[in-house]
This record gives C-alpha cells, structure tokens and sequence, in this order.
C-alpha cells in the first residue's frame, strides 16, 4: 500500500498536478482575457487566481464582458466596426499585470484604465 501511494505522489508531481511542487516553484497563475461585445476593446490580466471576478468588475462600466482566447495583435482591425486597435495601458499590481486594447476613439479602453489606476495599479512598460 506504501508503494502504491509513494509512486501516486511521484506521478502527481511529475506531471505538474503537485501545484508546482515538483519544481519548489508556485502555480502559475491564470490568464484572464476577454471581449467586450459590440465594442472595439479587450483586456487581458496575468497572474490571477481565477477569470469569474475580473470579468465581474469589468462588467461595471456596463459593457458585456466575455473570454477570448488571446488578446488581437496592435494594428488588426477590431470585430465589431473594423476600426484599428491599439495598446491603450499597461498596468501592474502585485505580480499581475493587465493590458487593455481598444481602437478608435478608445472611449471603453480609457475606462478601464482609470478604473484600474484608482484601484492601485501603476503603468508599466
């Protein structure tokens, strides 16, 4: 019975179900990006522990919010108008950082920005 959960344990670790633990290195966090419908503008958040709470507050400013795969490269045309999306912040926070993209007058994009900076994110290259 020992064998058997010693090489349980070993499997666990080494296929990365240890939380990190295999290497002595935390669990890397989740990466949150999402779309806001009828609007140019997406934002991605690194390094969080879950997407529902981002996605919650990012619904404040009374966009509809919803996950994208990856955030569109600076310069593509946007989904909702075709207008040309463009980096509109950076921001960090302990460890997290998020980007915001928006295109055209970035009216939504802006939004978020200022939200975050009162909220103690600071700009980041």
């Amino acid at each position: 019975m020992k064998r058997i959960v010693a090489a349980l344990a070993a499997v666990l670790l080494l296929t990365g179900c240890g939380g990190g633990l295999a290497t002595g290195a935390p669990a890397a966090g989740v990466i949150c990006t999402f779309g806001a419908r009828g609007a140019d503008v997406q934002v991605q958040i690194t390094n969080q522990s879950s997407c529902a709470a981002d996605e919650s507050a990012l619904a404040s400013d009374g966009q509809n919010w919803y996950p994208i795969t990856a955030l569109s490269a600076p310069g593509t045309a946007g989904s909702a108008d075709g207008e040309t999306l463009s980096v509109v912040c950076t921001l960090a926070k302990g460890g997290s950082t998020i980007t915001v993209m928006d295109a055209g007058g970035a009216y939504y994009g802006n939004s978020v920005c200022s939200a975050e900076e009162q909220d103690g994110w600071t700009s980041s290259p």
